[in-house]
């Protein structure tokens, strides 16, 4: 299995000869990573998806969960999560390389429809993100997804192979538990709760409306939410603001107090604490660091 994985790394090496996140032309889903050293922490939104590496090893925090995946390696998501994260294993001779497959949670309800896959009961909701060892059928799909990246793709036999990526995914333990809280989520209103939270994050906050529209009790939503998400609502909000402003701030078209009252805060400097906590450097400071390092690899890729 680990010369398999060795194999498709020396593949990809050739494929992605210079470092960063490419998103292949080929297939609309699917981006190829490639990292020559470490990096510096980072924190972002995880879209639904699976994040599989071939090669190096990165580091990650959803929540208050503290993960490492490597070589062989996957990191699934089933719904919209904040994370914060790093490569912690690359140098040029062996640089870090991966692959994201990007879904949608409906398409896991699709394939468990189609596929008649038994999803076992229970009450308990688990996290809707883990990281697993990659199932043996699954590097065979790896190279497959690689060659119709190369080839130019086939959009319609791309679309079959991330199902089959899927269906090998949710047919471990894991998988199962993640397929079946998507499913009572849905059921019990988590879902609706969680759009609301992703369209009105600059809006004030109030936990009793999202549990009522869950129709659940104020404890009993926290509790369920964050046995979900890793995260209570009001953590999940935080972060949605924060990584929101991140993005505005890097535009260069926009300062920091006006960032924060478009993101819902109505203290600017209670926004710089929280940012400085999240990001490790204030908001204007952690603008200029990053500006400093887009000349920095522009000057080196000249």
């Amino acid at each position: 299995m680990a010369s398999r994985f060795a194999a498709l790394a020396e593949e990809m090496a050739l494929t992605i000869s210079k470092p960063g996140v490419i998103d292949s032309p080929a297939i609309p889903f699917m981006s190829l990573v490639r990292f020559d050293a470490p990096t510096a922490m980072q924190s972002g939104m995880l879209r639904p998806s699976v994040c599989i590496a071939l090669q190096g090893q990165k580091a990650l925090k959803i929540g208050e969960q503290n993960w490492r995946y490597g070589a062989g390696e996957f990191l699934i998501s089933g719904v919209k999560l904040p994370l914060s994260g790093q490569v912690v294993n690359a140098s040029p001779d062996a640089p870090y390389l991966g692959l994201t497959l990007r879904f949608e949670a409906e398409d896991i309800f699709n394939l468990l429809t189609q596929s008649e896959m038994a999803v076992p009961d229970g009450k308990e909701l688990n996290p809707v993100s883990f990281i697993g060892h990659c199932p043996a059928p699954l590097t065979d799909v790896i190279a497959r997804l690689l060659a119709q990246h190369q080839s130019g793709g086939d959009r319609y036999l791309c679309s079959l192979l991330r199902n089959e990526c899927l269906y090998y995914l949710l047919q471990s333990t894991n998988g199962q538990a993640l397929a079946r809280t998507l499913l009572k989520g849905r059921e019990q209103g988590l879902n609706r709760a969680l759009s609301w939270l992703n369209q009105h994050f600059a809006e004030p906050l109030k936990v009793e409306e999202l549990a009522s529209q869950a129709g659940m009790s104020v404890s009993h939503f926290h509790r369920r939410f964050k046995a979900v998400m890793s995260l209570g609502p009001l953590q999940y909000q935080k972060q949605l603001r924060l990584i929101e402003a991140r993005r505005q701030l890097m535009t260069g078209k926009a300062e920091a107090a006006s960032v924060a009252f478009a993101v819902g805060y109505e203290s600017p400097s209670q926004f710089s604490r929280e940012y400085r906590r999240l990001f490790g450097l204030p908001p204007m400071q952690d603008m200029q660091h990053w500006q400093n390092h887009i000349e920095q690899d522009q000057a080196i890729n000249r």
